[in-house]
């Protein structure tokens, strides 16, 4: 502990949790991942949409929520479309997947694993990101998606309460809780400029996310450790 200059950090999550385990907090440094530098959307094309274009973006599996998101379109009192990019991670997850999405009649796209034009398109075309996501650390879809204006619906939990703020860039829920994103989905489709607002906010947010800012608090972080 003595020799020890500096820990960087993801998130100020994972800071407190070391901080916890005894690590000197002056010694332990957040520094958030960044995105590429992306060109911009015209969130104003939006305003008079007649159905939300929400987008999931990860590993298809229990982990990450994704039968919790279909389960909550059950029912839903929406026009939307929901594209899933990302592979299944096993084939029962695909089985289930698929089982509610025909059962139910749900307005599913599974476009499989994107990379780039590919990805840059989806989240161009997407209102909403949704992460209901049960482990986290520090999701690095929804600073991409921020950086494309994306209104973000997401888990509380580990480093995403430090990016997304409730009622400014999006709203976020307990893992599980498939009513509060039916409710929270709901509400951005009848209160169009609420999301219009939350999407211009992810837009200028994303901002602490880029790779200028990256470079400039890493300088930081290295002169601060030099001058001791």
């Amino acid at each position: 502990m003595e020799k020890l200059k500096a820990i960087i950090l993801l998130s100020t999550n994972f800071k407190d949790e070391m901080v916890s385990l005894g690590f000197p907090s002056q010694n332990l440094k957040v520094l958030y991942n960044f995105h590429p530098y992306l060109d911009e959307k015209t969130i104003d094309d939006f305003s008079n949409f007649k159905k939300l274009q929400l987008l999931f973006m990860g590993s298809i599996d229990n982990r990450k929520g994704i039968l919790d998101l279909l389960e909550a379109l059950v029912d839903i009192n929406i026009e939307y479309e929901l594209d899933v990019a990302g592979n299944f991670d096993s084939d029962e997850i695909e089985m289930k997947c698929k089982q509610i999405i025909d059962r139910n009649k749900l307005n599913v796209n599974f476009i499989g694993y994107v990379s780039g034009h590919e990805k840059d398109l989806l989240l161009k075309k997407a209102q909403i990101l949704i992460l209901p996501s049960y482990a986290e650390g520090f999701p690095m879809v929804i600073p991409e998606a921020m950086a494309y204006g994306c209104a973000i619906l997401a888990t509380s939990i580990a480093g995403i309460p430090e990016i997304v703020i409730e009622d400014k860039n999006g709203i976020l829920f307990k893992p599980g809780d498939t009513k509060k994103i039916r409710e929270g989905l709901e509400y951005l489709y009848n209160n169009k400029k609420v999301l219009i607002k939350y999407m211009s906010n992810s837009l200028a947010y994303s901002d602490k996310f880029n790779l200028p800012s990256y470079i400039l608090n890493l300088s930081s972080i290295y002169e601060n450790v030099i001058s001791k």
